[in-house]
């Protein structure tokens, strides 16, 4: 399931998603939209603060 940033945002409100982690977000080259967009898109849907990103091959603390 691919989403563009602004549905990845709508998609965790609707589902009453208290974390999103985006995979896959950044190093595919035919991605068009990137961790920015994707915190942009959290942030102008008033839920930025949900919005965790891994660095990839690091652990995070959930």
């Amino acid at each position: 399931l691919t989403l563009t940033a602004a549905r990845a945002a709508a998609a965790a409100e609707v589902l009453g998603a208290r974390v999103v982690i985006p995979a896959h977000v950044d190093g595919w080259a035919h991605f068009t939209e990137g961790v920015d967009e994707f915190a942009a898109a959290f942030d102008q849907a008033g839920i930025g603060g949900r919005l965790r990103v891994a660095p990839h091959g690091e652990w995070i603390d959930l």
